[in-house]
């Protein structure tokens, strides 16, 4: 095929869409690791060279060390960073294994991953202050342990073994912990950006094809037409999917959440999981191709007002906010109802053929 029918052909069938919209976007993918947040537990009694009936002892008696200060600290903190780490998420979705998170909303993403990795450092320093009286307090404990006459331990002996066990046991290298990594980072180009790229490729082949081997030639670009295919089958459609379930899950929880809001009373739990729901659909209207999720936010926006200014009201009676409460379920319904129509965009990339 000479270069001409070969853009020509890119240009008029390689990009099949639905609108301009997702051949437009640009996406990330990524993950968020917290590495260096787990510890032993269990001790390694068998290092102390003890009889076997003492050593049975001692696996009876054993102390549970997972509630030393300095772990319970490890503990807090991680439990923090996780916890910082999901808000970040919310901010993508979760696409074939992966976070997947458009063009624009990645600055953001990362100025909180770099404000994640500042508190992690933070925590460290803080691990490693106290790491001297967490030493102490194992030592306390194990010592205190082995001091029993039905060891027959002498005092030195005791010191031997304790050093000895700290030093298999609480052997934490603190610089390690509560690591945050940012870790599988890759870019997606939109459509059109990869049809530019497919465009050049094409160009090349096609003086390739009409010097050499046209079979060959053929089967090579096929084979890099393929993988861009399946990457864009696999990864772009994905996270439109993923969206649209979310959407339909998120409005389909807030309809069954108005039949049991209480007139009268403050509702602070269905006001919570609206203000929550809302501010994921701020991440989700970014994969809103048809005007069905902009419509159920602004729906959603009408139910927050009703419920914070209205169900209170002593102006209204109660059956008067009851059919209001009752029309804002229909309105939201119908949102549903148009979310589940719309069609998943179906983004694929025509091989080309010669």
């Amino acid at each position: 095929m000479p270069t001409n029918n070969v853009l020509e052909f890119l240009s008029g069938r390689a990009i099949v869409s639905q609108s301009n919209q997702e051949t437009d976007k640009t996406f990330y993918t990524y993950q968020i690791r917290i590495c260096g947040a787990s510890r032993k537990t269990k001790i390694p009694w068998e290092e102390l060279d003890l009889s076997e009936e003492n050593l049975e002892l001692l696996k009876k008696s054993e102390i549970n060390l997972s509630n030393l200060s300095l772990y319970g600290k490890l503990d807090e903190y991680a439990q923090e960073l996780n916890k910082r780490r999901t808000e970040v998420e919310q901010k993508s979705v979760y696409v074939e294994g992966r976070r997947m998170a458009t063009e624009r909303m990645m600055p953001e993403i990362l100025a909180e991953y770099v404000q994640l990795q500042e508190l992690a450092s933070g925590y460290r320093t803080k691990l490693i202050e106290e790491a001297d009286a967490g030493l102490e307090e194992f030592k306390t404990r194990i010592r205190s342990l082995l001091e029993a006459p039905i060891f027959g331990l002498t005092p030195s002996s005791i010191e031997l073994k304790v050093n000895k066990l700290q030093a298999k046991f609480f052997s934490l290298d603190l610089g390690e912990l509560l690591q945050v990594k940012l870790e599988e980072f890759y870019r997606i180009p939109s459509l059109k950006e990869q049809l530019e790229t497919q465009t050049e490729m094409a160009q090349q082949f096609a003086s390739l094809i009409e010097a050499r081997n046209r079979e060959k030639n053929a089967q090579i670009l096929g084979q890099i037409n393929e993988e861009q295919r399946q990457q864009l089958v696999d990864m772009r459609s994905g996270i439109f999917k993923v969206a649209k379930e979310e959407m339909e899950s998120i409005v389909a929880m807030q309809i069954e959440a108005l039949g049991n809001v209480e007139i009268g009373k403050k509702n602070q739990l269905v006001k919570n999981k609206l203000a929550k729901h809302l501010s994921r659909i701020e991440t989700l209207i970014e994969l809103d191709v048809d005007g069905t999720f902009e419509g159920a936010k602004n729906k959603l926006l009408e139910v927050q007002s009703t419920i914070e200014n209205e169900l209170s009201a002593k102006s209204r009676s109660g059956q008067t906010i009851e059919n209001k409460l009752q029309e804002l379920r229909l309105n939201l319904q119908d949102s549903l109802n148009q979310i589940i129509q719309g069609e998943t965009p179906v983004l694929e990339v025509a091989l080309m053929e010669f």
